[in-house]
């Protein structure tokens, strides 16, 4: 697979993609692989999890126009294997805002993460700290729990403030 970049600027525009009443995607069109055609997207969620609280996840899909068949990559590792590091980058940015997005749109009360890896190098845990800091900034409170089974783990809780407020600035 040859992966071709579309991120042009920082003026994206994200599909919402409504699955059910706790179930939200963000979707934004990255690239597309030019050997197939295949469209290449970033996806951001929130997924019933635990006592119909969601868990937020991250992935890229690869979704042919033609057949409809969809790859989700869940991994860096597996990501790295056709996306360049500096398209990686680009896709991150993306990833970080489709983020804000979401927990802006859906402004769950908690949330849960974890990583798709076991053992992830910190290397790897860089995307997820970024992702944490976006949490923080959305006004929730980030707590990092111990591992499970190797996974990485994380709880972020809304504490609502003036900024926060959905009245804020009337």
């Amino acid at each position: 697979m040859s992966f071709e970049c579309s991120i042009r600027d920082e003026a994206w525009e994200f599909d919402h993609i409504p699955i059910a009443e706790n179930e939200h995607i963000v979707s934004m069109l990255v690239g597309y692989d030019t050997d197939s055609g295949a469209n290449v997207f970033v996806q951001a969620a929130l997924t019933p999890y635990l006592d119909g609280e969601p868990e937020y996840s991250f992935w890229i899909l690869r979704r042919d126009p033609y057949t409809g068949h969809e790859q989700h990559f869940l991994s860096g590792i597996d990501v790295s294997r056709f996306i360049s590091k500096s398209d990686r980058e680009r896709i991150l940015t993306v990833v970080l805002a489709a983020t804000k997005e979401l927990l802006e749109t859906k402004r769950p009360k908690r949330v849960y993460r974890c990583t798709n890896d076991v053992a992830p190098p910190e290397r790897a845990l860089e995307k997820h700290y970024a992702v944490s800091r976006v949490f923080r900034d959305a006004g929730y409170e980030v707590t990092q729990s111990d591992d499970w089974y190797g996974k990485r783990v994380w709880l972020s809780e809304f504490v609502q403030t003036a900024k926060h407020s959905k009245d804020a600035g009337r």
